[in-house]
């Protein structure tokens, strides 16, 4: 059996610099769903454990706890008369830089 050069996790694997929470290398991944009337619904693939902001002009802020990576789908009431808004995503990863990413959604009438 070898064993593993200093400084590697026993088992293999390794640990980011520092030692702490390595951050999701995955870009989020977003997409305009139909919704209901009067809203917009996007899903979002989240690349792991985090905080997600979904934000958009004429819509209240939502905010999501992400567990684990996978898709999150978000529904945002937009009030006025707007056709179309801009959605703008947030995700706050536990380690590591926020990720942002923004679609056009058309909002159903």
């Amino acid at each position: 059996m070898t064993t593993p050069p200093p400084g590697d996790p026993p088992g293999g694997g390794t640990t980011p610099p520092g030692g702490g929470v390595a951050k999701p290398s995955a870009r989020l991944a977003v997409t305009a769903l139909r919704a209901p009337r009067g809203s917009v619904r996007v899903r979002v693939a989240a690349p792991g454990k985090g905080r997600l902001t979904v934000t958009a002009k004429g819509a209240r802020k939502a905010t999501r706890t992400v567990k684990r990576a996978g898709g999150v789908t978000v529904t945002l009431r937009v009030k006025g008369h707007a056709r179309s808004v801009r959605v703008a995503i947030a995700f706050k990863p536990a380690g590591g830089a926020v990720q942002r990413a923004s679609v056009s959604a058309k909002v159903r009438r």
